[in-house]
């Protein structure tokens, strides 16, 4: 994972999880990216180890950031948590052949 992307999701976590702590400006500049990267951002948050407050907060800018993707946009993002998080279907004919 590239250092930017990785700043990139670092600040997007602290700027939803501590909304209430800080002032607005760190949380919109976190959100201001546009919605298929604020949302396959917030799908790599998931999947890593985040607590439970933190989840529910991320998984909320998920749903929006879904919600404001085009057609096109969904179809991309379902081609990348394919990509990314889907299984190695020969992996798995390897294994129930074996």
């Amino acid at each position: 994972m590239g250092k930017q992307r990785l700043t990139f999701l670092t600040d997007f976590v602290e700027a939803i999880t501590r909304r209430k702590r800080a002032g607005e400006a760190e949380t919109l500049k976190a959100l201001s990216h546009p919605a298929p990267e604020r949302l396959i951002a917030a799908c790599s948050v998931l999947m890593g180890r985040i607590g439970d407050a933190s989840r529910v907060a991320v998984a909320e800018q998920a749903l929006a950031a879904y919600g404001d993707l085009s057609d096109d946009e969904k179809r991309a993002f379902f081609a990348h948590l394919r990509d990314d998080y889907g299984v190695d279907a020969d992996a798995i004919r390897s294994a129930y052949a074996a």
